[in-house]
């Protein structure tokens, strides 16, 4: 068993918890930081009128798109009317509204399935009881 602090209430108190709950925690953080990290990293994703833009994927990004498209529509204009939008790699490129939404889209359905790669990997770790090598030897 391993003694550690855990935050309570604003204040550090004293928990314990055993060894191979020690590991599952410390693997299921370490997977947790790999899906933050491709989830906010950048991707290229191309468009049904076959362009490549390459985004960046935080989530102020994805936020900006979606509102720049609801804006649009609000405002009772065209999807298929253009834009210069900065991308990932600071560059401007000329895209629709309706590419602005299936980036949206795109964005969506990738962010997703890091999620649900993240939770077969909790699934695998759930898997191995009362063996921290097997923990261990779980990647992304």
């Amino acid at each position: 068993y391993y003694t550690h602090y855990k935050l309570e209430n604003d204040r550090y108190v004293e928990d314990t918890i055993s060894a191979l709950d020690a590991v599952k925690t410390s693997k299921k953080e370490e997977l947790k930081a790999k899906r933050n990290e491709l989830a906010n990293a950048s991707k290229e994703f191309t468009t049904n009128l076959l362009n490549t833009f390459p985004v960046d994927l935080n989530i102020n990004n994805r936020s900006t798109m979606h509102q720049a498209y609801d804006n649009h529509v609000n405002a009772s204009l065209s999807t298929s009317l253009t834009t210069n939008w900065k991308m990932a790699d600071n560059n401007y490129y000329e895209i629709t509204y309706d590419e602005i939404l299936e980036l949206g889209q795109l964005m969506g359905v990738y962010i997703n399935d890091l999620f649900q790669h993240e939770s077969s990997k909790l699934t695998e770790i759930e898997a191995c009881v009362n063996d921290t090598t097997c923990i261990n030897n779980i990647t992304w």
